[in-house]
């Protein structure tokens, strides 16, 4: 897949990657590493990166094409509302997936029953 991202502390995690590998440091003054990860993977997830890539077997982004890109940059206190707010929405997304999974489970135990 195209525009899988690491991010974090990657200390005894077996990592695998195919042709090249990107590593990306912000200027914490201007950007959050974690909105610069949402925006990949929104962008991935659209196929905003695969547009991007050279194709022949494997998508490949090359660095050029990534220094390339349009990152929309809102100012600091807007891009940790906007991760703070996805983490919220993440947790409750979480909780009814459970809570959805529980009362599936119980449907089907009723149903045998």
């Amino acid at each position: 897949m195209l525009g899988d991202v690491l991010f974090g502390n990657m200390v005894n995690k077996n990592i695998y990657f195919q042709n090249s590998l990107h590593r990306i440091r912000v200027n914490l003054d201007v950007l959050t590493p974690e909105y610069l990860v949402e925006y990949f993977s929104i962008m991935s997830e659209r196929g905003g990166l695969i547009r991007e890539t050279i194709q022949v077997t494997i998508a490949h982004l090359t660095g050029h094409k990534l220094k390339q890109l349009p990152l929309p940059l809102p100012p600091l206190v807007l891009q940790q509302k906007f991760i703070r707010i996805l983490k919220q929405i993440r947790v409750l997304s979480e909780e009814n997936l459970t809570q959805s999974q529980n009362l599936n489970l119980s449907l089907k135990q009723e149903m045998l029953t």
